[in-house]
């Protein structure tokens, strides 16, 4: 079934089960899947939206997703690399804000920072984050902070 809200209720229109399966795609052969997808993320595509998500989520799904699909093309689609490195610069703040160096657990996308939550990062839900951040710094060559 096919939905304009491929990102559920936590994140509407943002695709993030199809960014997460782009890469399956790819490894399955499923050229025509993987296109669709592609132009989707260059059409509607927009991270630019005033919901507090998962800081979690939108890392490994969106990010990661993104990346993947990026490198496993063989970077022949830049639009997925520009994407990802708008959505690890809304990312990034979450990192420079949260205590003791780790991510704060939500995100406001919009405004870039984290959101106002009780939930306080912990390593283990944090561990998968720094190294999408990482590679998505060395493939757009951005300087750590």
């Amino acid at each position: 079934r096919r939905s304009k809200n491929w990102g559920g209720a936590d994140a509407p229109g943002m695709g993030l089960t199809m960014l997460d399966g782009m890469d399956t795609a790819w490894l399955m052969g499923l050229n025509d899947t993987f296109l669709e997808a592609v132009r989707w993320v260059d059409t509607e595509l927009n991270f630019d939206q005033d919901i507090n998500i998962s800081n979690f989520e939108i890392t490994i799904r969106g990010l990661g997703g993104l990346l993947s699909a990026y490198e496993l093309s063989g970077r022949r689609h830049p639009v997925l690399l520009g994407k990802a490195q708008d959505l690890g610069n809304r990312l990034l703040r979450t990192y420079l804000k949260g205590p003791h160096g780790l991510p704060r657990p939500i995100v406001n996308l919009k405004i870039r920072t984290p959101a106002t939550s009780t939930d306080q990062a912990t390593p283990r839900a944090s561990s998968p984050l720094s190294p999408s951040l990482s590679f998505c710094r060395s493939i757009c060559h951005v300087p750590c902070p």
